[in-house]
């Protein structure tokens, strides 16, 4: 074969790998801002978190009347708190989060906004959204779930195509489910959660490039199910791809120990201290981990720990309650009652405290 036609069987080569890259480029997108999107997410999913900063301030830049730069930022301050599930970038979410709300409102109006910028739109209330519900404001979570919604119906309607919408819409009908059940001052909405699940499932398995945020996604959900044995291989994917994800590592470590797996688990929990000593949560898990196993010293000792680095006022409710059914399994309903008292005062908005005190009470006065 001569150069002249090597040349052009490469160049053909090339074409068909860059047409095939994406299942799909929704209608408003091209291959470029695809490939751009995704190396910021890689950047993130990789814990490159300086560089994912300098890469979505260039794309708010280079195209600052799309949602993409500012919604790749609030992912980024997300993650990082996420990670040990505080909210420590707090100021930087909340002032990013305004920028990006002034543009996704101006796609939301627009009539003539593509279907990529109206499902950047559903993705950025929806994480506004999550916020919102973090920090117990749930009448504005609930608006801009909506907002997510109508959006994710227009991209849809505009693009049938386009599947990776799924993952918003599986989000919304998963946990909006759980949130409703649990928070009542939210309105009915009936349990569409096997509904969700699906949906993600398919922007996983169809989606163009959503794929490694939707199974993130899903292991969350089977977290939040305490589901080890469908949550361990999504975790153990997204690691195989991204080693130093320390979410997931976070993530796999809880999913071990529900599989009565503890040596596995207190491992990848030990390591996840070792790569990033700022983060906390390992510890809490750790007691999860040896109180699952039935060795109540450990795990106390393990919570403890957790507790002297001052974490939220939700995670400190969080391990009071542990504290507290550690103390019944050791026979102390004194100490247990305290824990439970200290677990109500410091964050109310979790009521598993508040029933062991009044199931406690109720004992006391059968007596």
């Amino acid at each position: 074969m001569n150069k002249t036609k090597l040349a052009k069987l490469a160049c053909i080569v090339l074409a068909y790998f860059s047409f095939s890259a994406f299942r799909h480029i929704p209608q408003g997108a091209t291959e470029e801002i695809l490939n751009q999107a995704l190396a910021g997410q890689t950047l993130i999913f990789n814990r490159r978190y300086a560089e994912a900063r300098q890469h979505f301030l260039r794309l708010a830049q280079q195209y600052p009347e799309s949602p993409l730069g500012s919604f790749g930022l609030m992912a980024l301050y997300n993650a990082q708190m996420f990670e040990n599930f505080d909210f420590s970038l707090d100021k930087q979410f909340e002032q990013e989060q305004r920028r990006n709300k002034a543009v996704v409102d101006k796609v939301e109006a627009s009539q003539s906004s593509s279907a990529w910028d109206n499902f950047l739109c559903g993705a950025s209330s929806g994480l506004r959204g999550f916020y919102y519900v973090r920090k117990d404001e749930y009448l504005k979570a609930l608006g801009e779930s909506n907002q997510a919604k109508k959006c994710l119906e227009r991209a849809r309607e505009l693009d049938p195509a386009f599947v990776d919408v799924d993952l918003g819409f599986g989000l919304f009908n998963y946990w909006r489910s759980v949130f409703t059940s649990q928070i009542k001052i939210l309105p009915f909405f009936k349990d569409r959660r096997k509904e969700g699940i699906a949906q993600i499932e398919n922007a996983i398995a169809k989606g163009s490039v959503v794929n490694d945020l939707a199974t993130a996604a899903l292991a969350f959900v089977y977290h939040q199910q305490n589901n080890g044995i469908k949550g361990l291989p999504l975790a153990q994917n997204l690691l195989n791809k991204y080693p130093d994800n320390v979410i997931m590592r976070n993530l796999k470590g809880n999913f071990l120990s529900l599989l009565g797996k503890l040596s596995e688990a207190v491992a990848v929990l030990d390591e996840v201290l070792r790569m990033a000593p700022e983060v906390n949560v390992p510890r809490y898990f750790k007691g999860l981990a040896y109180f699952r196993a039935r060795d109540y010293a450990a795990a106390q000792k393990n919570f403890e720990e957790f507790m002297a680095h001052q974490p939220s006022p939700a995670w400190r409710a969080y391990t009071y309650y542990m504290l507290g059914q550690i103390a019944l399994k050791n026979g102390n309903r004194k100490q247990a009652w305290d824990y439970f008292k200290a677990g109500e005062n410091a964050y109310g908005g979790y009521n598993a405290n508040l029933k062991m005190i009044l199931q406690m009470r109720r004992e006391s006065s059968k007596k």
